[in-house]
């Protein structure tokens, strides 16, 4: 905010936007020096009858909470919104849009945080009174120290009466009493102090025509459109989960039975056999043991290829532990194990399995650990169950597909977020 310029006569004046063609009216005219164009962003110099180009911008000027031309009544005066600027000071930012009366001149109003602001900028300057305070009218107002920073203009939109752009910069500073806020902008060349009063978010919607309520954060998607892609993704995932199971099922190919003992380690044997009727399908081997007594048992599994004699080899592991600690008997391990084997291709498999069954001593030890016979642990012996499947679907494919479906309405989310963002930030 900068200090006040002589309003002039109050005429409006009409240009065409050099950028964009656009008929742009200059209310202040006289008094106006720089205009952003509110079609397309450009930054105009008006102080000359030969209107001319400063910069160009061609992002969006909408987001603006008040419409450049809106008028509104605050603190029984009409003004009307001739210009707006988005700026910033370290993580803070704000908007700060310029009001014009003809016959009151200028004031600012400042919305931060939701919260907005009423600006008049000060005909003199207030006195140091001590402590980094200040006094102005008789009032003293206390320094704020985290208000200290240099503020960077964002965006420009709307005319004013000094020159301005995007990028431009001020150090300030702020004082308070109770709610009302001096604040103080100062460069090389002037400084200027304005007065800020608190404005409910009603009076201000009343004044402008805007909507009441507080000022919604930056958001995702509503949340019922975002529910609706939920809802919509959800059900698509089923669908296509019971057709992919239609077309392509899960069906058994044989189960066996076998015996796993720790005294032979390292045996292996042929299960059985299968067919695989068409080319690229999966291929599922489980397997489970019970009763397994603080032991482990060790499986590959091999599929080999009649024809070519080519294997697919996986490892499994059944294992199952028990003991007493200080708190108290816990026991821990997995009795069941499957692998899958993806893109099988069409032939006779015969699988191969070959098991190494351990047993876990626990009262193990180096030799002469102990002063008394440690008795040999009982052999290990573990009956396995397997089940060899083709067909199916996995359900990691179908974790991925539904990332991947996912991805769209996430995408669509950041996007509509982002924009809030900027919007707000305007």
């Amino acid at each position: 905010m900068t200090s006040v310029a002589d309003p002039g006569s109050g005429s409006v004046r009409t240009i065409a936007c050099p950028s964009c063609g656009g008929t742009l009216a200059i209310r202040a005219a006289g008094s106006t020096v720089s205009l952003g164009c509110q079609y397309c962003g450009a930054l105009l110099d008006v102080a000359h009858p030969d209107v001319q180009l400063i910069a160009a911008w061609k992002g969006s000027t909408r987001g603006f909470a008040i419409p450049i031309g809106r008028r509104g009544t605050l603190f029984g005066t009409e003004w009307e919104v001739v210009g707006a600027l988005a700026r910033q000071s370290g993580a803070d930012k704000w908007t700060e849009f310029l009001l014009f009366n003809p016959y009151a001149g200028y004031r600012w109003l400042v919305k931060s945080d939701g919260q907005w602001s009423f600006g008049t900028m000060l005909a003199s300057v207030p006195e140091a009174a001590g402590r980094g305070a200040v006094r102005h009218d008789g009032k003293t107002y206390d320094h704020q120290g985290d208000s200290d920073g240099r503020i960077v203009t964002r965006r420009v939109v709307g005319e004013f009466y000094w020159r301005v752009r995007a990028g431009d910069t001020v150090d300030a500073t702020s004082y308070s009493r109770g709610g009302t806020i001096l604040s103080n902008e100062w460069t090389d060349d002037e400084a200027s102090w304005t007065r800020l009063v608190p404005v409910p978010q009603q009076e201000i919607a009343a004044a402008f025509g805007l909507k009441s309520g507080p000022t919604p954060p930056a958001a995702g998607l509503p949340v019922h459109l975002l529910a609706m892609y939920v809802t919509g993704f959800a059900a698509f995932m089923l669908a296509l989960f019971a057709g992919l199971m239609w077309l392509s099922p899960l069906r058994t190919a044989f189960e066996a039975q076998l015996l796993a003992a720790s005294d032979s380690p390292g045996a292996s044997s042929i299960i059985g056999s299968f067919n695989v009727a068409e080319p690229g399908q999966r291929v599922s081997v489980a397997v489970a043991g019970n009763p397994i007594d603080n032991g482990w048992v060790d499986i590959d599994v091999m599929l080999i290829n009649r024809a070519t004699q080519q294997a697919r080899q996986a490892s499994l592991l059944v294992e199952y532990y028990r003991g007493r600690d200080s708190d108290g008997p816990w026991t821990e391990g997995q009795l069941s194990h499957s692998a899958d084997f993806s893109a099988v291709p069409a032939g006779t498999y015969d699988v191969l399995v070959e098991v190494d069954a351990r047993r876990w001593n626990a009262p193990g030890g180096p030799p002469g650990a102990f002063d008394f016979p440690i008795p040999q642990p009982v052999p290990l012996v573990v009956p396995l169950g397997f089940r060899v499947s083709t067909g199916g679907v996995p359900w990691s494919n179908m974790l991925i597909l539904l990332l991947l479906l996912m991805a769209a309405p996430a995408l669509l989310h950041w996007r509509h977020a982002r924009a809030h963002q900027m919007a707000d930030a305007a």
